[in-house]
């Protein structure tokens, strides 16, 4: 089974750009979710290998499930175009890509995830 990345994001568009750039690498994708309760459903449980979370979703903020990866020791990156959100204390380890970002600055942020 591939290892799979975990997508949240509410912008349709967005959302399967961020899914091809994904899937191109061999990874599997799950979602993209672009509800809060469905991303976080799927965080608490799933065999997620990394994620690209957009921070203001469907249902609120995305901080619980980037909450519950953390705790799972779950890498991932957010993807925003509101960075000044993020509370680097926090999360002191997650990449940000602000949008708009280049296909490439998607690629290496998730190749510096997994490894």
């Amino acid at each position: 089974m591939r290892r799979q990345i975990l997508i949240v994001e509410d912008d349709f568009l967005l959302a399967l750009e961020i899914r091809e750039i994904v899937e191109a690498a061999g990874y599997e994708v799950l979602g993209p979710h672009r509800r809060l309760t469905a991303a976080w459903d799927v965080a608490r449980i799933a065999d997620v290998a990394a994620a690209f979370l957009d921070i203001r979703i469907e249902g609120g903020t995305v901080f619980p499930v980037a909450n519950v990866l953390q705790k799972r020791g779950i890498p991932f990156a957010f993807v925003t175009a509101n960075p000044d959100l993020i509370t680097p204390k926090i999360y002191p380890d997650a990449p940000v890509l602000n949008k708009p970002f280049a296909a490439a600055e998607l690629q290496g942020t998730l190749r510096d995830l997994l490894h």
